[in-house]
């Protein structure tokens, strides 16, 4: 392989740990890809898996889907992750390679890497993963510290940024903040690979598919749809905590359209794809979101999208005329929805031109150079 280009990329959470979402999703895609360029890469890692520990051997480089990975036991968990030795492993490696790539922020792996590499004079890029959104500072004591010292940590390094709106929100943190914007690489199906089933009624098929989180605002998606007046199936396909599950099926019920919900937990695969192409429109009324991996996935297989204008990906939606944007509110979900359903051609429109046009603009080979090009630019490599 050859070793002109060569990225050390630092992550407090990777693959098979799917319960933390698009980030271990959007870390690996990316890894992947360059690694298909003929990229000289390697990843340190912890063993998180929510409350739990992977079952992978420790300390030892695996071939992870062609990519070079080594994890590292984590001594805290929850969500600060502190790994000794991972960061002794970054001090043992890191000359070895031009560019130091950081994924997330609010954890003890990101936020001590970053503060090791002032130490030893690298600048490294962050890819924040939307951790510095609004929503993410509501908590006082994060604000603080993002003002005092987070602030100061992140002007050594380049921010990378999956798009404008993720952008936009660091640069207010950060003002000047180096930076560059490039979206995350995706597993896109080839063209025609997963066509829809032919329905067996008129009933409107929708699917949420994400981590389920109280930030992708599926309260507000059962609120609106209790106020629907036709008929409608949805599918929720994502794994969250036990007990924010249970408090969602619980408002289901006393909503009276516990019957029209199925849940569905992880799917991967094929299985994915197909239940994506199956429906009717894909929802994701989230608070906040830096990109949406999944709203791309479903648009690759002809399904439109309803995305808040909270999401990274609306700006691109509403551009190409793919789907359906909404200000935040149940009322305005409310009213995108009745929108969507009596948009028949619309849909049908959508879903013939949708998927060419995804696999142009984010075709992985394509995003993966510009990636090692924006390392270039930055005189990394």
């Amino acid at each position: 392989m050859s070793n002109q280009f060569t990225v050390l990329q630092i992550a407090s959470t990777y693959k098979p740990a799917w319960t933390y979402g698009g980030p271990v999703i959007s870390t690996s895609r990316l890894c992947e890809a360059l690694v298909k360029t003929q990229t000289d890469l390697e990843l340190l890692t912890t063993s998180a898996n929510g409350k739990k520990e992977l079952e992978v051997p420790l300390g030892k480089r695996l071939n992870i889907d062609g990519v070079l990975t080594t994890y590292y036991r984590r001594w805290i968990g929850y969500n600060i992750h502190f790994t000794p030795g991972l960061l002794c492993a970054f001090l043992q490696k890191h000359k070895r390679f031009k560019v130091i790539h950081i994924h997330e922020w609010w954890n003890s792996v990101a936020v001590l890497t970053v503060v090791l590499c002032k130490c030893v004079g690298r600048k490294p890029v962050l890819t924040p993963r939307g951790m510095l959104s609004p929503y993410t500072l509501r908590s006082p004591l994060k604000r603080l510290f993002q003002r005092w010292v987070g602030a100061w940590l992140l002007r050594g390094t380049i921010l990378h940024a999956t798009s404008e709106q993720e952008a936009a929100e660091a640069l207010e943190l950060v003002p000047g903040w180096s930076h560059f914007i490039l979206p995350n690489i995706i597993e896109l199906p080839a063209l025609g690979q997963y066509p829809p089933a032919q329905k067996a009624s008129e009933v409107f098929r929708l699917v949420f598919l994400s981590r389920v989180h109280p930030k992708k605002g599926l309260e507000n998606l059962l609120a609106a749809l209790a106020q629907l007046d036709f008929p409608w199936h949805l599918q929720v396909v994502g794994t969250g905590e036990a007990t924010y599950l249970a408090q969602l099926q619980a408002e289901a019920r006393a909503l009276g359209i516990a019957q029209q919900i199925e849940w569905l937990g992880w799917r991967e695969g094929a299985e994915k794809f197909q239940l994506l192409a199956n429906a009717d429109l894909y929802v994701l009324p989230s608070q906040n979101e830096n990109f949406a991996n999944a709203a791309l996935e479903a648009l690759s297989v002809g399904t439109p999208v309803l995305l808040s204008a909270q999401v990274g990906l609306s700006a691109y939606v509403r551009t190409q005329a793919l789907g359906w944007i909404y200000d935040g509110t149940t009322a305005g979900l409310l009213q995108a929805l009745q929108s969507a359903y009596t948009a028949a051609g619309q849909r049908t429109e959508i879903r013939q031109k949708a998927p060419s046009l995804v696999l142009a603009d984010f075709g992985a080979e394509r995003i993966a150079q510009q990636y090692l090009a924006a390392y270039q630019n930055f005189g990394l490599l």
